[in-house]
């Protein structure tokens, strides 16, 4: 027994010899503890419920929407649908082939009633994100129910213009690189250019929701580390996704049959939560290092 504590007393004296030579580790362990003790674990399956309940009916208006492109040529048309699946790939799994064309069909109808349903529940997203962030910063001040729901439709629709520009980046990238006339151009530095695009417009997506959400007053410079970790690792999910979703497709399929989308859907939203909440932490971290060494 002796033994064992001596090895657990070597492996803290270590850790803290770690911490105290490299920030980095300092920070990456403070960045833990704190998502611990703010109860990230909870806070990020409020936001996996409420995103799960949205994406279903903003996928419906997407792909109602897509049957208004009537100006577009069947065969172009047919390109940026495949580039845009590809850029999103768990969506692919959703909207298949014959989904989409029954979308179409019935886009005057499901348009607006999708948009609806996609307002209201992506409202409860962005309230529950708030309470979070709130709760992370350590933000006194709570807005009242009014307040927070006209805020979430402000935000919403700031979000909704980035989101469009990032996957529009993204599919402008694997279009780009399936053009072979443009040569060395077409396959590297056309769709680098457009990864690096879609990065930087996460970026300022994750850089507004941690600075403009919070009932507390934050500066750029304050959220800007969290939200260039939270696009990176969004954009490495995205690109690692497809790849991830297809390897465990026969798993998910035998263990939740008719479930197996939204099962996947459920790990990635849940994963997405946590890097949001990680990365705010990250931020509320090195503002308390900086605060503690007097560099406000």
């Amino acid at each position: 027994m002796s033994a064992v504590e001596d090895i657990k007393l070597e492996a803290k004296r270590r850790v803290e010899l770690a911490r105290a030579n490299h920030s980095t580790v300092d920070i990456a362990i403070r960045t833990f503890r704190r998502f611990s003790e703010d109860e990230g674990g909870p806070s990020a399956a409020a936001l996996t419920y409420y995103f799960f309940f949205s994406i279903f009916p903003l996928l419906l208006f997407v792909g109602s929407l897509l049957g208004l492109a009537t100006f577009l040529n069947a065969e172009l048309k047919e390109d940026i649908l495949r580039a845009g699946l590809d850029a999103a790939p768990l969506i692919r799994d959703v909207l298949t082939r014959d989904g989409l064309e029954i979308l179409q069909d019935k886009r005057s109808q499901l348009a607006l009633v999708a948009l609806l349903m996609a307002l209201y529940a992506g409202s409860g997203v962005i309230v529950a994100l708030e309470h979070a962030l709130n709760k992370i910063n350590r933000c006194t001040v709570e807005l009242s129910f009014v307040q927070k729901r006209i805020r979430s439709f402000k935000f919403m629709a700031m979000f909704a213009v980035g989101a469009l520009v990032s996957l529009s980046l993204s599919a402008a990238g694997k279009l780009i690189g399936n053009v072979a006339e443009l040569g060395i151009f077409g396959s590297i530095v056309g769709p680098l250019v457009a990864y690096a695009g879609a990065i930087a417009v996460t970026t300022g997506l994750f850089a507004a929701c941690y600075r403009i959400l919070p009932a507390c007053d934050l500066s750029w410079r304050d959220v800007l580390p969290g939200a260039i970790t939270a696009a990176v690792i969004f954009e490495i999910l995205k690109l690692a996704g497809g790849a991830y979703l297809a390897q465990g497709e026969a798993t998910r399929s035998s263990t939740f049959g008719a479930f197996a989308t939204a099962a996947a859907l459920l790990i990635v939203s849940y994963l997405l939560a946590q890097v949001t909440l990680l990365a705010a932490e990250l931020n509320a971290v090195i503002l308390e290092r900086r605060r503690m060494r007097g560099g406000l």
